[in-house]
């Protein structure tokens, strides 16, 4: 094997790993992270935090699909499934810009102090159901996309 060939399938592998890696970022934040948040500290000292945790880990995660995008229009043909890519970004954008907006001014409306039996705690696990769901799914749609592209790499090998 030549240095450039190793090179070549060491950087394929690193790109079809990067769905794989943001959702394991991403799994770790919200459902390891999040409950020892709300297990150790106040719903609103908890609610806080975590959202501030997600809203980097939106940054990241579009950023790192951005990455993929780019890399994926500029030519490389090792990446398939560009539609997974495009989805999940909107998945990513969608909760970043328009339902973390939302429950954010909810919970800004009520100075943080969300009562169970209240119009805003209705409305506000609306939206914070509707954000779990777009997780969840962002995070099965990036394995599943990282498993089909790695896959793709082993089987020219």
């Amino acid at each position: 094997m030549t240095i450039t060939y190793r090179f070549k399938r060491s950087l394929s592998l690193l790109v079809c790993s990067v769905g794989l890696l943001l959702s394991v970022y991403l799994a770790v934040i919200g459902y390891v992270v999040a409950p020892l948040l709300f297990d150790t500290l106040s719903d609103q000292e908890a609610g806080k935090l975590v959202g501030q945790l997600l809203h980097s880990a939106n940054w990241v995660v579009l950023t790192g699909l951005l990455v993929l995008l780019v890399i994926k229009w500029i030519g490389y043909r090792g990446l398939q499934s560009l539609w997974m890519l495009v989805v999940a970004f909107m998945f990513t954008a969608i909760s970043h810009f328009g339902l973390s907006p939302k429950m954010q001014s909810i919970k800004e409306s009520v100075g943080y102090e969300l009562v169970h039996s209240s119009a805003q705690w209705r409305e506000f696990m609306m939206w914070h159901g509707l954000y779990q769901l777009l997780f969840l799914s962002l995070i099965l749609l990036l394995v599943v996309w990282s498993i089909r592209n790695l896959n793709s790499l082993l089987d020219r090998t």
